[in-house]
């Protein structure tokens, strides 16, 4: 349940992810989670928050956090984005 797994958007011929290469037309795009992170998404919706942020100081490619929030104002990460550009379709694409 706790292992890494990584997953990009879009999938070759066969099945297997591609993260792209960082181009205007083949994006770098991968995502970080674990299925104990991905679960948090299971309770009812009317429970949690739902937010999308984003760093650019980390390293040179954006980072996306994808987390959820509590009524208690816990915030619990679901997963991380590394993006190889700030434009608008690779944000909507991750």
């Amino acid at each position: 349940m706790n292992q890494a797994l990584t997953f990009g958007w879009d999938l070759d011929h066969a099945r297997k992810p591609v993260v792209g290469y960082g181009s205007d037309e083949r994006p770098f795009i991968v995502g970080l989670t674990t299925k104990a992170l991905v679960l948090r998404l299971t309770a009812p919706p009317d429970s949690f928050i739902l937010h999308i942020d984003d760093t650019y100081k980390l390293n040179e490619y954006p980072v996306l956090v994808v987390g959820v929030s509590d009524c208690s104002r816990g915030f619990y990460l679901v997963t991380l984005f590394v993006v190889s550009q700030r434009k608008h379709d690779v944000i909507n694409r991750g």
